[in-house]
């Protein structure tokens, strides 16, 4: 298939994703129309097939600003089987991280910060797990900080100990996500082999939420 074809392709899947999009959902924002909705599409591995030809065969400096566009929103909708994300090439990867940074896609986020770990420079993989942790989605920045203690960054700690005293995601959508980031908190400074994790472990004892003094228990916090 010639790159003209290719570029055709993905631009065709994008846009018949659209389609159904609009046909099923109307124009309800991604976030709002719940989970999984994506798995209804019966054409997903026509999306996957588009997506792998591109960026296998379409150097990531080639792309147009557009097409960036058009694989990182389906790479987003991939949330579920993450098969795009983890099919880019390293350039095509970093292409990505730079075009959610000049406009963040729902569901993206997340899923490019858990390539990281797979870059060849570690400073880069560093730089880019510090960026997703600043997401002001949820869901991103609590996969970043994982990355990052998986990545043994620099930045873990301080960043680990920000997740924890923060405590902004108490109410999201009814439900107590903060909960699950000092989880996360728990979970990576136990990783890391950490110093610190004592003293959260204690804290989180203290806490008295459920799920959390159960991963305090799991990981030796009594």
């Amino acid at each position: 298939m010639n790159q003209s074809s290719v570029i055709e392709k993905l631009h065709r899947v994008y846009t018949d994703f659209l389609a159904w999009k609009s046909a099923e959902f109307g124009k309800q924002a991604e976030q709002e129309i719940g989970g999984e909705w994506e798995c209804n599409y019966a054409a997903m591995p026509e999306v996957w097939a588009a997506c792998f030809d591109f960026a296998q065969q379409i150097p990531a400096h080639e792309w147009q600003p557009e097409q960036a566009r058009q694989l990182l929103y389906l790479t987003a909708r991939d949330n579920e089987s993450e098969y795009i994300a983890g099919v880019l090439p390293e350039s095509a990867l970093l292409r990505l991280c730079e075009t959610y940074r000049q406009k963040p896609v729902y569901d993206a986020g997340w899923q490019l910060a858990v390539q990281l770990p797979r870059l060849s420079s570690q400073a880069v993989a560093w730089q880019w797990a510090e960026y997703f942790c600043n997401d002001p989605d949820e869901y991103t920045c609590r996969r970043a900080l994982m990355v990052s203690g998986s990545l043994h960054a620099p930045h873990t700690e301080r960043y680990a100990e920000h997740f924890w005293q923060r405590s902004i995601y108490r109410n999201i959508a009814g439900w107590d996500a903060d909960e699950y980031q000092k989880i996360a908190v728990l979970q990576v400074l136990a990783a890391m082999g950490s110093p610190l994790l004592p003293q959260y472990l204690s804290l989180a004892r203290q806490d008295g939420r459920r799920y959390l003094v159960q991963q305090a228990q799991d990981l030796g916090g009594g």
